[in-house]
Formats: structure tokens, C-alpha cells, sequence
């Protein structure tokens, strides 16, 4: 389903109902690219940004905080580093962009 989404983005041939979907995609794999591991505040902050959808959800934040679900930084693994290359080869390879 990866690849199928990449390429109908290469394409153009994206339905507007999709849009979200491939704005929730790219947040989801641009947060590991960048921390290692999922960074959900960092993920939902670029979600909003993506899609334009920036006061949906926004009661649940509070909850979430609250029950410590969501953090302000985010939690960087020892292997980072090697995340970032794997994307970056997979990215020279396939000549995409994230």
C-alpha cells in the first residue's frame, strides 16, 4: 500500500477524499525519519499543518496531556542516526521525497 500511495502522489492521481490520508502518511514517516521512533505531538502538529483540519480533535489534547499520552520533546533513540540513513538511501534510490 506504501508503494501504491507513492506513486499515485508521483502521479498526480490522487483522489481528494485521499488527501488526508496521504497528509497522515507522510506526518506518520516524517516523525520517524526525524526522532527514531513515533513523536505523536510532533506527528499531530504536522498532520494539522498538512491538512488544514487544525481545531479537529482539539478537546482530546488536554485529556491526552493530561493522562500523559502526549509529550512537548520527544524521545530520541540511540539508533537515530541510522533511521535518518536508512531514509535517506531509501530516498536516493527511489528518487522520492518525504
Amino acid at each position: 500500500m506504501d508503494f501504491l500511495r507513492q506513486e499515485s502522489w508521483k502521479r498526480g492521481q490522487i483522489h481528494p477524499k485521499a488527501r488526508n490520508i496521504i497528509a497522515f502518511h507522510r506526518s506518520f514517516l516524517s516523525s520517524i525519519r526525524m526522532t527514531g521512533r513515533m513523536f505523536e505531538l510532533g506527528m499531530i502538529a504536522d498532520y494539522k499543518r498538512r491538512s488544514f483540519k487544525f481545531f479537529q480533535d482539539i478537546l482530546l489534547a488536554p485529556k491526552l496531556l493530561m493522562r500523559g499520552k502526549l509529550h512537548f520533546l520527544p524521545h530520541r533513540i540511540q539508533g537515530a542516526k541510522a533511521v535518518q540513513r536508512i531514509f535517506a538511501r531509501t530516498i536516493e534510490k527511489k528518487g522520492t521525497t518525504q
